[in-house]
């Protein structure tokens, strides 16, 4: 799960969002240099070019939040700081002019890689250079593209592709010149940011109140100037990424080991949360720690505000904040955890057990972190005492967020791909990436229906099967791929490959060292076991008297039965659904031979019914 970033609504992105407008043809065009031109003397023409840097203070709402905001711009090299305070969270992010960075509220430090984070930032330094004025600064091929009539009053809309950058919008007040909004279409969302309430600081019109927004107005961000000093003196360090401020941690000795269960391919573990206990915790390779209400509730913990969280599923969810004093895994415990509370009921029911949360990134980023799927054990050693002593190479990865992300390849198809130990899938792969590779044109595709399900509801995908999956050194053969078809959400990403997830990872020993930004994949025993897909032909759930039929698969085995959405499994095997677990029923779906008879009893409505399924291979 992600939780979608705060900071970045400080800096000078342009972004966009769709809209009612009019559009007027290309004959209107009035060329983009003069559009420029213009938008320069606007907003305050030669003054601007003795500024070199610029700070501004800000009022912040966004999400059920206020707090104050301050950020530092560079004009002549896009280098840029931004820090904010919101009461519940705390945060900090910048650009240094290579790397992008973020200290997140439990003061951990990320050095972003991605193409898509390195170009939000070349993108962001860029408009703060103004480069669009000052193309000696960063050049740009800059065109205009149309006329757009929005609430009476028309823009003229230039699309500006800096060098070696992806393009946005800049859009043009037609009546004063002035920049009104901006656009960008990023890795997922298209977001929009909007500038008004100008006023004129030391002869150049700085905008007083600038509103951000993905589309989603529950999560808008509103930034209201309270104070603008242009040329401030600032330390030479002012931009130099900061050092760590992460909290203590508690251990005996070098390292320890944590028991996990592993279902539906999730690791979970046990934990003490403010010395109470046990809380079952699911282990996310990029996740941030996650408490839900009830467990809340235990603790006597209130929770702040209600920012976006994102996940596999296609909707947002609201994620309060809230602050556990102490958390222990095993034997170690770690201080002043920033936690974020979100009603995952709806995962418990679609996995079959209940759970209290998730850990990840903050556990990940302080340890070298080694996961036997094959025993059951998760050890956290303490990197200054770790030495890889196996026989397996090791993969570099880089942080797509905060989850870590390797080159690699399907079936000869190269791209990057993150490895997510809260994903059940073995290869989930993106639309856009499919897309991009005509994968319609090389892979049958017998079934479409859900294959996952996580925050914002369930995904869907086309299923097949690849033949050939490479990490690294790595290869992984004859694996279930599943090809989203969602339309929004994290799997619409246009810039990674795929995910990676439990049904590959739990065929190794995998140890990560987030502070060297390194891997190794040992095989174990169960390298070599099939992928089988589920042969019954259905998604069920966990329902209060059986499992909920919540998806089938056309003209499947359990659709030919007779079965529909909504219908409630009562029994199924011989055994009554309350002698199952969900995990042991869908493990049983996909494992016995096809050809294998399943009476079925179930409700639909208050009536009772019998059929029988038999089972197939639907993805050989």
């Amino acid at each position: 799960m992600r939780i979608q970033p705060l900071f970045s609504i400080f800096l000078f992105f342009l972004v966009s969002t769709t809209m009612a407008a009019a559009t007027s043809p290309a004959s209107d065009d009035p060329g983009a240099e003069e559009l420029l031109k213009r938008s320069y003397q606007a907003m305050g023409g030669s003054n601007w070019d003795d500024i070199s840097t610029l700070l501004t203070r800000y009022e912040v709402s966004t999400s059920g939040l206020e707090g104050t905001g301050v950020v530092i711009e560079d004009l002549l090299t896009g280098r840029n700081l931004g820090q904010y305070d919101l009461g519940a969270i705390t945060a900090s992010e910048g650009f240094d002019g290579e790397q992008v960075w973020s200290m997140d509220p439990n003061g951990a430090i990320t050095i972003s890689e991605t193409v898509d984070e390195l170009e939000s930032a070349r993108n962001a330094a860029y408009r703060i250079m103004r480069a669009f004025w000052y193309p000696q600064r960063h050049a740009a091929d800059t065109t205009w593209d149309r006329k757009e009539t929005l609430d009476g009053v028309e823009y003229d809309v230039l699309i500006v592709s800096p060098e070696g950058v992806r393009p946005f919008e800049l859009w043009i007040d037609g009546t004063n010149g002035l920049i009104a909004r901006t656009a960008e279409q990023q890795a997922v969302d298209t977001e929009t940011t909007i500038y008004d309430d100008y006023r004129e600081i030391e002869g150049v019109m700085i905008p007083h109140h600038v509103r951000t927004t993905n589309g989603d107005s529950r999560y808008d961000s509103v930034l209201t100037v309270e104070e603008a000093v242009i040329n401030p003196e600032l330390p030479a360090t002012a931009f130099n990424i900061p050092e760590e401020n992460v909290s203590e941690i508690e251990m005996a000795g070098d390292s320890t080991v944590i028991p996990f269960t592993l279902i539906n391919n999730h690791i979970f573990i046990e934990a003490q949360l403010n010395g109470q206990g046990p809380f079952t915790l699911l282990v996310d390779t990029g996740g941030a720690n996650v408490i839900v209400p009830e467990a809340m509730q235990r603790l006597g913990l209130s929770g702040a505000g209600a920012i976006q969280g994102r996940g596999t599923g296609e909707e947002s969810m609201d994620v309060s904040i809230t602050q556990i004093d102490r958390i222990t895994l095993g034997g170690m415990t770690m201080t002043d955890q920033t936690f974020y509370g979100i009603d995952l009921s709806s995962i418990a029911r679609a996995g079959g057990m209940a759970f209290d949360g998730l850990v990840g990134y903050e556990v990940f980023k302080r340890f070298v972190v080694k996961i036997d799927y094959q025993n059951g054990e998760l050890t956290l050693t303490r990197p200054e005492s770790f030495h890889y002593e196996g026989d397996a190479q090791p993969i570099r990865f880089v942080f797509d967020g905060q989850t870590p992300q390797v080159d690699g390849s399907i079936d000869g198809f190269e791209g990057t791909f993150t490895l997510d130990t809260g994903s059940r899938s073995s290869l989930d792969i993106m639309g856009p990436f499919a897309e991009r590779n005509d994968f319609d044109d090389h892979y049958e595709f017998p079934v479409e229906a859900i294959s996952g399900w996580g925050v914002g509801g369930p995904s869907r995908s086309k299923i097949s099967r690849a033949k050939s999956l490479k990490l690294g050194p790595v290869e992984v053969r004859d694996i279930i791929l599943e090809v989203s078809i969602s339309t929004s959400g994290s799997f619409t990403d246009r810039y990674r490959a795929g995910n990676v997830g439990g049904g590959v990872l739990k065929r190794f020993t995998v140890t990560f060292d987030y502070q060297n930004k390194q891997m190794w994949l040992e095989p174990n025993d169960w390298f070599d076991q099939p992928d089988h897909y589920d042969r019954s032909g259905m998604w069920i759930n966990l329902a209060d008297n059986g499992f909920e039929v919540i998806d089938l698969v056309q003209a499947g085995p359990a659709a030919e039965g007779g079965l529909q959405t909504g219908d409630v499994i009562t029994e199924i095997g011989g055994k009554a659904a309350g002698d199952w677990t969900l995990y042991a029923l869908r493990q049983a779906l996909r494992q016995k031979s096809p050809g294998t008879k399943w009476a079925v009893s179930y409700l639909r409505g208050d009536l009772g019914h019998q059929t029988q399924i038999i089972l197939r291979e639907l993805v050989p």
